[in-house]
């Protein structure tokens, strides 16, 4: 059975890109220190804070529960 980690991360975003993108992202994120998901999650929440439709509730400490 999966760890649970006491928070609500119950929804999936998924997309398609091509390999060329993803091996791009991989490479971010392993050159951040981060998981794919991790690096994808902090990348929505900057540009989300950076429109101002960061959703109510919502905590830095969020990402770092990942």
């Amino acid at each position: 059975m999966p760890e649970t980690r006491g928070d609500n991360r119950t929804e999936q975003a998924a997309t398609r890109v091509t390999p060329s993108l993803k091996k791009a992202v991989e490479r971010e994120a392993h050159r951040e220190g981060k998981t794919v998901s991790e690096w994808l999650r902090a990348l929505i929440t900057e540009e989300l804070k950076r429109r101002g439709s960061m959703p109510s509730g919502f905590s830095p400490e969020d990402l770092e529960r990942g």
